[in-house]
């Protein structure tokens, strides 16, 4: 779905049905801990790369490539070629937290736009610049942007374009 303002576009999921890793690789349910081994931009740790938990769509123990991490999910949606293209990635927190809309007072995502929103927290590519362990993410419950520990199961949405 293309923001006409941004002129970013965002990754649409199918609508969740409240199972982990049925719908394919882009299940709504899914859930993520943070990782990136990019140095220059994972403020000096990469994060959590998997605690063994089945929390996304083809997990695998032992295989790295199938981990419920951000990193390697993002790799696997490029490999995929997702809508034909290959340069996914996760949003920074200032992206992310533009489909906020505070101006509602149950979920503060448009869920006309964004039917496969759910109202929790989603990482954002943004670590913390106080704190290695910590990244930030924002909830579609509220709106509010926060740091959190990095292995914590998070959803995510893909953007492409911008930065």
């Amino acid at each position: 779905m293309r923001d006409n303002v941004t002129g970013l576009i965002w990754e649409r999921k199918p609508v969740g049905d409240g199972k982990i890793g049925n719908q394919g690789l882009h299940d709504a349910d899914d859930r993520y801990t943070w990782y990136s081994t990019d140095s220059n931009n994972n403020g000096g740790s990469p994060g959590a790369d998997n605690r063994g938990n089945k929390t996304c769509f083809g997990f695998k123990i032992g295989q790295p490539a199938t981990f419920c991490n951000t990193e390697a999910y993002v790799n696997r949606v490029n490999a995929a070629g997702w809508c034909g293209y290959t340069d996914w990635r996760l949003p920074d927190r200032f992206e992310l937290r533009g489909l906020a809309d505070l101006g509602v007072t149950s979920q503060a995502i448009d869920t006309g736009y964004f039917p496969d929103a759910k109202g929790t927290w989603y990482w954002s590519s943004s670590p913390s610049a106080g704190y290695a362990y910590f990244a930030w993410n924002v909830s579609f419950s509220n709106g509010y942007s926060s740091l959190d520990y990095r292995y914590e199961d998070r959803a995510v949405r893909f953007v492409r374009g911008g930065q």
